[in-house]
C-alpha cells in the first residue's frame, strides 16, 4: 500500500521519522530504512529495515524507539478514552481512576548488541542482558552481530552471562559463534579455551564446531593442532567438511608448505569432499607463490572437466601471477586470453598480475601497453601496479640505452603516480632510487632520500642499500659510509646486501683497511658473508698486493662453498 492511500496518523508518523533523523544525522528516511503500513485508522506498524549507512543506522535506530514509545503512549491513550466512553463519560469528564501504565518496552537483540559495542566498558552487561529477559535464540542474534563488529570481549562477556543462566548454558550454536568470531580474529588461544569448556561440559560438538576451529588454528599458524582436528573428528564419528579442510589448507599456503597442501587437497578428494572455488584458489595460490605455473594450469583445467567449477577473476590471476613468477611470459599472455574468452570479470589484480609477467621477462614495453589498456578500461593502479612498473626500469642499462632517458621516464611515471593520489611508500621510493644506482647517479638517489624524508616517509634497510650501491657504482666510499652512519642513527639494522656494496665501494675505491673493518663488523654482528662478497674481498687484496690476506680470504670462501655442496673454484 502507498504511503499516499494512509491514514493521516501514518503521515504524521513519516513526518515525525523525517523530522527527528534530518535533526540527528541530516539523512532522510526511505522505504529502504522502515516500511510503514497502517492495520488500522488509529495505529500504524513500523518495520524496520537495516539501513545501509552507520550514520542511518543510529537515526533508524533512535527514531523508531520513540516513534514505537510515542505508538504505546497514543494506544493508552485511545484505551482510556474508550473505557470512558464504556462508562458515559468523557475524556474531560472522567473522575477518579488513573491511566495504566504501559508494559516497558524490551530492547531487540540488535539494539543490545549495539549498546554493548558501542559502550566499551560503560555498561553493566550483565544489568542490560536480565533485564532484556533474552531467550537463547535471541542469544544467538546478540553474538552474531557482535561478530559482525569484531566485538570479542564483549562476546566472551555474554556467552558468561548465558553460562550462568540455566535454560542458556552449554549451547553449542552460542559457543560455536563465538569461536568462530575469535578464530577470524586470530585469536585461537581463546578459541582454544572455548573448546575446552565444551569438551569438560561433555558437550556434543559438531562440525560447524571443528570447523571454526581448524579457521582459528589455521590463523595462529598452528598447524599440528590444525590437523589433529582431523584425526578427533573422526575419532567422534565426524567427517570433515569443506570448511575444516579449508582453514588448514589456508594455513599451510600461507606457510608456503604448497606440497603438504597439495597432499591435503588429495585426501580431501579421496574422502568425498567435493572442492569448491575457494579450496581450488587457495591451492592456486601456494603454486603462484612458488610459480609453479604447470601445476595451477592443470588444476585450472581439473576445475572446468572434472569439478564441474567456473574458474574466478582470483583463479586465473593466481594463474598469471605463477606465470611470472617462472618467467613465462607467453604462458601468462594466454592465461589472460582464456580469461577474455571465457568473459570471466577482470581487475586490477589481473592487470598488475600481467604486467609483472612483462617486467619479469624483461619486457618493458609490453608492461606499459598493459597498463595503458588497464587505464583505459577504467581500472585504477594501485601502488603494487605503479612498484612492478618502476622495477622494470632497474634492469642493468644495456650499450644502447639513454640512461637520462630511462631516469626521466621513470621519474615521470612516479609523478604520474602521486597526481593519481596513489602516496608512495618505503618500497616504491627504494625502487625509484635503484633506478637512479643501476644508472650510476648517486646524486638523483641521494635526493630521492631526501625527498623520501620531507615525506615522513622512514627508509629502509632496501632504500639506504639501493643508495649505497648507487654511490659503489661511481666508488664513493665516503658517501657509502656516511650512509652507513645515517642507517645506525635511525635504528635500521644493515644487512647482508648492505654490507656487500659498503664493501664493493671500498673495493672499487681501493680502501682495503675500510673493507676490512666493514667484514669484522659484519661478523661481529652475526651476519654471514656469501661468495660475492669473499669475492670483493679478494679482488680488493690482489689490487693492494696483499697476498697472505688473500690466501686466508679464499680459504673461507672454499669452506663456504663445500658447506653449500659447491666445489672450490678453479
Amino acid at each position: 500500500m502507498s504511503l499516499v492511500a494512509c491514514s493521516p496518523q501514518v503521515f504524521r508518523v513519516r513526518a515525525s521519522l523525517q523530522q527527528t533523523a534530518s535533526r540527528r544525522s541530516q539523512c532522510t528516511i526511505s522505504p529502504k530504512v522502515f516500511s510503514i503500513s497502517p492495520r488500522s485508522s488509529r495505529n500504524a506498524t513500523i518495520t524496520w529495515r537495516r539501513p545501509r549507512s552507520e550514520t542511518a543506522l543510529l537515526a533508524a535506530a533512535a527514531d523508531l524507539e520513540a516513534t514505537e514509545n510515542n505508538n504505546t503512549r497514543n494506544e493508552g491513550g485511545a484505551n482510556e478514552r474508550g473505557q470512558n466512553k464504556q462508562n458515559g463519560r468523557g475524556r474531560r469528564g472522567a473522575v477518579g481512576g488513573s491511566r495504566k501504565d504501559p508494559k516497558p518496552k524490551r530492547d531487540n537483540a540488535y539494539t543490545i548488541a549495539y549498546k554493548l559495542a558501542d559502550q566499551k566498558g560503560e555498561i553493566d552487561v550483565g544489568a542490560l542482558l536480565n533485564k532484556a529477559e533474552l531467550d537463547a535464540y535471541q542469544v544467538s542474534s546478540v553474538l552474531t552481530n557482535l561478530r559482525k563488529w569484531r566485538a570479542h570481549q564483549r562476546s566472551l562477556e555474554v556467552l558468561d552471562w548465558a553460562q550462568k543462566n540455566p535454560n542458556l548454558r552449554n549451547n553449542i550454536i552460542h559457543y560455536n559463534i563465538v569461536i568462530n568470531m575469535l578464530g577470524q580474529g586470530g585469536k585461537w588461544q581463546q578459541a582454544e579455551n572455548l573448546l575446552n569448556e565444551l569438551k569438560a561440559n561433555a558437550v556434543e560438538l559438531q562440525v560447524f564446531t571443528y570447523g571454526a576451529m581448524s579457521v582459528a588454528y589455521a590463523k595462529g599458524g598452528e598447524l599440528d593442532k590444525a590437523r589433529a582436528l582431523l584425526v578427533e573428528m573422526r575419532e567422534d564419528g565426524l567427517e570433515p567438511n569443506a570448511v575444516v579442510y579449508g582453514g588448514i589448507l589456508a594455513a599451510l599456503e600461507r606457510s608456503k608448505q604448497v606440497d603438504a597442501a597439495r597432499a591435503l587437497f588429495a585426501e580431501m578428494r579421496a574422502g568425498g569432499v567435493a572442492p569448491n572455488a575457494i579450496l581450488c584458489n587457495t591451492l592456486l595460490a601456494g603454486y603462484a607463490r612458488q610459480g609453479r605455473w604447470e601445476e595451477a594450469r592443470a588444476l585450472l583445467e581439473d576445475m572446468q572437466r572434472e569439478f564441474g567449477l567456473r574458474p574466478d577473476t582470483i583463479s586465473y590471476s593466481c594463474l598469471i601471477s605463477a606465470c611470472a613468477k617462472a618467467g613465462e611470459f607467453e604462458e601468462a599472455l594466454k592465461a589472460f586470453a582464456a580469461m577474455k574468452a571465457a568473459d570471466v570479470p577482470r581487475d586490477k589484480v589481473v592487470f598488475t598480475a600481467l604486467i609483472n609477467a612483462c617486467v619479469a621477462a624483461g619486457r618493458r614495453e609490453d608492461a606499459m601497453d598493459v597498463y595503458h589498456a588497464m587505464v583505459a578500461g577504467g581500472f585504477e593502479p594501485n601502488l603494487y601496479t605503479y612498484t612492478t612498473l618502476l622495477k622494470s626500469f632497474t634492469r642493468a642499462p644495456s650499450s644502447t640505452t639513454d640512461p637520462d632517458a630511462e631516469i626521466a621516464e621513470a621519474s615521470a611515471l612516479f609523478e604520474r603516480m602521486e597526481a593519481a593520489g596513489v602516496v608512495p611508500d618505503d618500497m616504491a621510493y627504494a625502487t625509484l632510487v635503484d633506478v637512479y644506482a643501476k644508472h650510476g647517479d648517486w646524486h638523483g638517489a641521494d635526493k630521492v632520500v631526501e625527498r623520501m624524508r620531507v615525506a615522513k616517509v622512514r627508509p629502509s634497510v632496501i632504500t639506504y642499500t639501493s643508495l649505497i650501491s648507487a654511490y659503489a657504482r661511481d666508488g664513493y666510499w665516503q658517501g657509502a659510509c656516511m650512509a652507513l652512519r645515517a642507517m645506525r642513527e635511525e635504528g635500521v639494522r644493515p644487512n647482508m646486501r648492505t654490507y656487500t656494496s659498503l664493501i664493493s665501494a671500498c673495493e672499487r675505491g681501493g680502501q682495503w683497511d675500510k673493507a676490512k673493518e666493514l667484514f669484522q663488523e659484519m661478523k661481529e654482528e652475526g651476519i654471514a658473508a656469501d661468495e660475492v662478497t669473499y669475492e670483493l674481498l679478494i679482488s680488493v687484496c690482489e689490487k693492494a698486493g696483499l697476498k697472505s690476506e688473500r690466501s686466508d680470504l679464499m680459504g673461507e670462501q672454499n669452506r663456504l662453498r663445500q658447506l653449500r655442496g659447491k666445489p672450490p673454484p678453479r
